[in-house]
Parts: C-alpha cells; sequence; structure tokens
C-alpha cells in the first residue's frame, strides 16, 4: 500500500476511539479494522495540554527493593539529573539518595541492606564505574576508579562477599565478566572473550554463591547461549549448546537451583519463554505465540514467575503460577507495561511486584502490584500536576492490508469531540522499519497535537513498497515521512 493509500485509510478513520482487541496468537490472525467503528468519544473537560508541561515530565526507571522489602530505589531525574532516589514502598515522598551531575544507573542493594552499589560515568562518556553509597545516606566510594574501563550491571552474590559485573576496556569490543571482591576492593576477570564483539552477561548467582550462570551473545544479537560457570576455576559448560543462529537468553534461576528461565526464537524463530532443567538440558516451552514474549523473574519463593508478550506494539505483563504455567494478566492501563526490579520484580516476601506503566498519553512510572488483592498502587508520578488533569486520547490498534495482502498494524490516535464530516485535520507518520518497531511509548508529539484535535496515525513498519520506492528514488524513510507530512496539513473533504 503507497503512502498515499494509507493517508486516506486513516482520514476515512479520523473519528474515534475503539477498544484493545483481545490477545491472539501471533500477527497471522489480526482482524481488520472497520472504519466505522472508529468513533470520537465525547469528554467535556478536553482542552490542549500546556506544551510546556509535557516536556516538564520526568523520568524514572530502574526500582530495587530493599532486602526487607519496605523501600524501593531507583533513578530519575526529579532533580534535573538520573540520581539515585528510594521510597516507601507503601508509596509517600522519595528521598534523594545522591546528587551529581552524572548519570548513575542499575542500583542493586546489598544483600545485608546496608549498601547500595551502581554504575556513574563521567560527563556522558560510557566509561562507567561503580560506586557504593550507604543504604540511608553517605559518603559515596569509587570501587573500581578506572578511567579507561566500563564496569556496569552490577550483581551481588547472595552472602554479599562479591559483586559480579559486565567488564570492557575502552579500545576492546568484548564484554566480559568479572568479579570484585566487597572486602578486598579487587578485581579479577571471570571469563577471557576471544572473538571481537562477543559480549557476556549474568544471569544469576547460584545459592551457594560457587557458580555463576551467565550468557555469552554475538555481536549481530542473533546468535546466543546460557553458560554455568565455576566461580573458583573459571571452567564453563554450555547449557544450549544448539546448531545454526539461535538465541538462547537466560533471565532467572529458581530457588532450588534446578531451573532456568529463558527466552528463545529456537521455536519457529519467533522470540518465546521457555524452562530449562539444568541437569538435563530438557527444554519446556511455556509459551508459543508469533509475538516478542520475553522472560522475567522467579519468586523468591520459587511458586510463580513472570515474562512480557509485546502484542502489535503494546506490551502486557503476565503471573506465571509455577505448578500450572497457567498466567494471569497483571491488569493495569493500556499501554507498555513491563516488570522493573534489580535483581528481581518480586519483593522479598514474594507478595507483590513493581510494574512500570508507560503510554502514549501517560509517562512512565512505577506501580507496585499486590499478588493477593489483585491491585495495582501507584507509586510514583513523573508527570505536572497540570497533565494529569488534562484528559489525553489513549491510542488505539488498527489494522489494514497492504497492496501485497499483509496485514499491516498502526497506532491510532483520536481527538475527543470530532464530528465525522471529513473536515479534522490528519498526520500520518510512516514507520521506517524493517526491524525496528513504534510502539506506545509516552510521546510528546502525540499529545500536543491529539488535544488540539489532529488526529494522529503511525504505522509500525514501512511496507516492502514503500522500501522499494524509497530504494529506487534514492529518498530515504525520513523523506518519505516529510512528503506524508507535507500532504496531509490540508486535508480534503472525505
Amino acid at each position: 500500500m503507497r503512502i498515499r493509500q494509507l493517508l486516506t485509510l486513516l482520514v476515512v478513520i479520523c473519528c474515534g476511539l475503539c477498544t484493545r482487541l483481545t490477545a491472539s496468537m501471533g500477527p497471522d490472525d489480526r482482524p481488520l479494522t472497520d472504519p466505522k467503528s472508529v468513533v470520537s468519544s465525547s469528554n467535556s473537560s478536553a482542552r490542549p495540554a500546556p506544551i510546556d508541561n509535557l516536556y516538564y515530565t520526568k523520568s524514572v526507571f530502574g526500582a530495587a527493593w530493599s532486602p526487607d522489602g519496605r523501600q524501593i530505589l531507583f533513578t530519575s531525574d526529579i532533580a534535573g539529573r538520573f540520581n539515585l532516589w528510594k521510597v516507601s514502598a507503601s508509596g509517600g515522598w522519595p528521598i534523594q539518595l545522591t546528587e551529581s551531575d552524572d548519570r548513575q544507573y542499575n542500583a542493586a542493594w546489598s544483600p545485608d541492606g546496608k549498601w547500595i552499589v551502581y554504575q556513574q560515568d563521567r560527563a556522558g562518556d560510557e566509561l562507567w564505574d561503580l560506586y557504593a553509597v550507604p543504604s540511608d545516606g553517605g559518603e559515596i566510594i569509587n570501587l573500581t576508579n578506572t578511567p579507561a574501563i566500563r564496569e556496569e550491571n552490577p550483581h551481588w552474590s547472595h552472602d554479599g562477599s562479591t559483586i559480579a559485573f559486565a567488564y570492557k576496556p575502552k579500545d576492546g569490543s568484548q564484554y566480559d565478566i568479572a568479579l570484585l571482591n566487597w572486602s578486598t576492593r579487587k578485581v579479577r576477570l571471570l571469563t577471557h572473550e576471544q572473538q571481537p564483539g562477543y559480549a557476556w552477561n549474568v544471569v544469576a548467582w547460584s545459592g551457594d554463591d560457587k557458580t555463576i550462570y551467565a550468557g555469552r551473545v554475538n555481536p549481530p544479537f542473533t546468535d546466543a547461549d546460557v553458560y554455568r560457570i565455576d566461580v573458583a576455576t573459571g571452567k564453563m559448560e554450555n547449557l544450549t549448546a544448539h546448531q545454526g543462529t539461535i538465541r538462547y537468553l537466560g533471565s532467572s534461576l529458581s530457588p532450588d537451583d534446578k531451573t532456568l528461565l529463558l527466552s528463545s526464537d529456537a521455536k519457529g524463530g519467533y522470540m518465546n519463554v521457555a524452562l530449562l532443567d539444568v541437569a538435563t538440558r530438557n527444554l519446556t516451552w511455556v509459551t508459543d505465540l508469533k509475538w516478542e514474549a520475553f522472560a522475567g523473574n522467579f519468586s523468591p519463593d520459587g511458586k510463580r514467575y513472570t515474562y512480557i508478550v509485546n502484542e502489535d506494539g503494546v506490551i502486557d505483563a503476565y503471573l506465571i503460577d509455577r505448578s500450572t504455567n497457567h498466567g494471569d494478566k497483571v491488569e493495569l492501563p493500556h499501554g507498555l507495561n513491563a516488570f522493573s526490579g534489580n535483581p528481581n520484580e518480586f519483593a522479598p516476601q514474594s507478595d507483590r511486584v513493581i510494574v512500570s506503566h508507560e503510554a502514549s498519553n501517560q509517562p512512565g512510572d512505577l506501580w507496585v502490584y499486590n499478588l493477593k488483592s489483585r491491585h495495582a498502587d501507584q507509586l510514583t508520578f513523573s508527570a505536572i500536576a497540570s497533565l494529569r488533569a488534562t484528559p489525553l486520547p489513549a491510542s488505539q490498534i488498527v489494522h489494514y492490508k497492504s497492496f501485497d495482502g499483509k496485514i499491516i498494524t498502526a497506532l491510532l490516535w483520536m481527538p475527543f469531540n470530532l464530528k465525522r464530516d471529513g473536515s479534522n485535520p490528519a498526520l500520518v507518520l510512516p514507520h521506517g522499519g524493517p526491524t525496528g518497531q513504534m510502539v506506545d511509548y509516552w510521546n510528546t508529539d502525540v499529545a500536543a497535537l491529539t488535544s488540539r484535535v489532529w488526529v494522529m496515525g503511525i504505522n509500525q513498519i514501512l511496507t516492502a513498497e514503500d522500501a522499494e520506492q524509497a530504494a529506487k528514488s534514492g529518498s530515504s524513510p525520513s523523506l518519505l515521512e516529510d512528503k506524508a507530512l507535507g500532504s496531509v496539513r490540508s486535508p480534503k473533504k472525505s
């Protein structure tokens, strides 16, 4: 389908709000959207969102439970820089834990609750050092202090004696796993990667801290395996050896050390979730989807685990009963709902999880979901008050057929209080594809325009014909987008 045809379709659709489709097994069974099913909702409170306030929203991410489950740590630019903050798990005013002009990410609480370790760079150079700060605040210690080496993603051992982390020299292309002795501050390499561009990452420590489960991935991120590594000797064994190009991405180890939770595209080339028996190497598939499904973590009591599914640009989070492998979706508003927690989204008591919710009409925030009551409470509030009081239309998923019969997904935003008379302006943004995807991120441009009665549509991929046209004309996808934008600024009567 050519861009002008796409514009015509979305202008015809330009009038309303449709409900979220029920979950499907994959892209092939998506029903086509009837334009007449799309209507503009009435809202007497609708008004233009203040432009300045749209761009004043803050970011919140990188949550971590305290060992007693009473506090939650996170990274935010509330004060203008990405520093560390903490807040009561039941809600309240957050406390700033660190202050720096440099970025501070991937914070992890020590098992005894006394320290927090995180990564920080210098003036955006991405040559991260590992730092430690007392969990109640105090003097900050640079644990590694190596200007020519990246040290990132710290993982504490269960006894708190060692920190495993990713290690990459400034002039190198490989990531290794290194170990820092908490008492002596000495660092030693656990892996010694020889292949250019390959990267190791820590998946989990074993319960006795004698073994690290780790991932190794190739530079194009098309092939990956999970390994078991002896901490004392560095001896390793591949738990997912295979032929061909397949990704096995480990994410969590069960508390009894018997099962690995992982994501893999071994099942028909689509990323799905599976359980790996460590002893037998047998794989049990949990999902069988043609959407992207990614594994999360086991709960500390071993009774549950998590995963997320990216379906049509909207992400849903699922809690799974391990005894049945049956999953329930975490009920949160429409948008991108994913688990957050380092090293685990589950509270130490296994009774709550941290979920990040974001949508095109709602900046990202952290929520705490109670497993018993099945109720989520918002923990952080990143939007300024005027935006919370301004109704913004949610995205909706629409489907149409391209020239070659493929079903294409688009995100559509319909302003409130429109008349179905063909007079409403519309803006279409073709996505540049084919490997990328437009999802329901917080979108200041969409919020600004839809609150000013502009219909907006973004297709999630650029169709094959459009890509071919761009190649023949020498145009880039961005130029095609510019042409599309220019063609809808003066809408025609439909």
